[in-house]
């Protein structure tokens, strides 16, 4: 299992780069017409070269130049009403501090709001202070600000040609510097992709080889087991063999070199597996899909699914008519074979053999109504008795006797017991 997942898996990385290839070919032209239009974009973008969030920063940028001189004037003001003027609010503070204190000499309890003032007035120069820089730094400049329109302009037109952000343009600018960049490299790209594929063949091919190791050790049990069974389902002296080929008529890229040949290479590995079968004495080993005989074909494949069904861990095996061509004597043969396989899975069997019938641990009947002018099919769950006459109406018809009720019941007790 550890085998062919991991096959599975380089299978997977081999089936991925080849499908760059395949896509890089068919979009060469494609590309090559294309390189002159992203040539010219290329060129459109790089020439205003626009960084992530720049259309945001320039916005706040533009805001504070185009009301320079409002923040000149502005900020002179608040400095003089804060500090500059003879009458600024930091010396009115300074002449409250000082009535304060001298009340303070008069009555302690104004003591306290001393530093509450001093701490006010530190406050207020702190402020005054960050006005006066600010307004020192101040430069009303005409020629930046029309330098700074023209550049939001210039990136406003790429957000509107190139998908509405400066996001979606940077994206775009990348795509198409990726694709020049495959157009002007191309042949590099292919062989290095080809590279890539030769080195992955090479570990498919040492999985590969593996599995089909295993599947040939396999086989040789399987083949004994099957041989097995179809003696037991009354198919003496056959003959059953697994075929092993490989395809060497290579038509694509997906293939591995065994013994410096292409071989063609699938999701299971290199091998092409087909039965071969012999029924009978002296005849020659012919592919399963040629046995003509139904009742052979009958036994064969459930011979077939009896062996492998343990291996696939199948949960659930449907048997239509497994009884096609085969006698009583064999019908019980086939029933002890779909008893055994219910063990480990869950067997459903449509049969008209009472033999097989007998094994079931649940019946159901299928029956046909007329109603109006539509035939409609019905299943029927059948309890004990019920189960019994069906199996009796299957020995001997639709008319049922006690003898044939005894029949259907020790059949049942008999095969309920194996």
């Amino acid at each position: 299992m550890m085998i062919y997942q991991n096959s599975f898996f380089i299978k997977k990385q081999l089936a991925e780069t080849l499908s760059k290839i395949s896509s890089l070919k068919s979009n060469e032209k494609t590309l090559k017409e294309k390189s002159e239009l992203y040539e010219f974009q290329l060129k459109e973008i790089n020439a205003i070269s626009p960084v992530e969030d720049e259309d945001i920063s320039i916005e706040k940028e533009l805001l504070i130049l185009e009301n320079s001189e409002k923040l000149f004037e502005s900020t002179s003001e608040i400095y003089s009403n804060l500090y500059n003027d003879e009458n600024s609010i930091y010396d009115l503070l300074g002449n409250i501090k000082n009535k304060i204190e001298d009340l303070s000499e008069i009555d302690e309890n104004f003591s306290p709001k001393l530093e509450e003032i001093d701490s006010a007035m530190e406050l207020l120069k702190e402020i005054a202070d960050f006005v006066r820089n600010y307004n020192d730094k101040i430069d009303i400049d005409t020629n930046r600000i029309d330098e700074v329109r023209n550049r939001a302009g210039a990136i406003h037109l790429l957000k509107k040609k190139f998908g509405g952000t400066l996001l979606s343009v940077l994206k775009f600018k990348n795509k198409i510097e990726e694709e020049l960049d495959i157009t002007q490299n191309f042949t590099e790209k292919i062989n290095e992709l080809n590279k890539q594929a030769n080195k992955i063949r090479e570990e498919v091919k040492t999985y590969a080889v593996l599995l089909s190791e295993k599947r040939k050790k396999e086989s040789k049990k399987i083949e004994k087991e099957i041989v097995k069974m179809l003696s037991f389902l009354g198919i003496n002296d056959s003959k059953f063999e697994i075929n092993f080929q490989i395809d060497n008529e290579v038509n694509s890229e997906n293939y591995i070199n065994i013994d410096s040949k292409k071989v063609s290479l699938n999701q299971k590995g290199f091998d092409t597996v087909e039965f071969y079968i012999s029924t009978n004495l002296g005849e020659d080993l012919k592919p399963l899909s040629k046995i003509a005989s139904g009742g052979e074909i009958s036994r064969v494949m459930l011979a077939i699914k009896s062996v492998l069904a343990n291996s696939e861990k199948l949960p659930l095996l449907i048997f239509d008519e497994i009884d096609t061509g085969v006698s009583g004597r064999i019908a019980q043969k086939v029933g002890q074979v779909l008893s055994e396989l219910s063990k480990t899975h869950q067997i459903i069997s449509i049969t008209h053999l009472p033999q097989i019938a007998a094994f079931a641990k649940h019946h159901y009947s299928v029956e046909k109504e007329t109603k109006g002018e539509r035939v409609i099919s019905k299943i029927i769950s059948l309890d004990n008795d019920k189960r019994v006459t069906e199996i009796a109406k299957l020995l001997s018809g639709e008319k049922v006797t006690q003898s044939n009720l005894a029949a259907a019941k020790e059949l049942i007790e008999i095969n309920q017991l194996k």
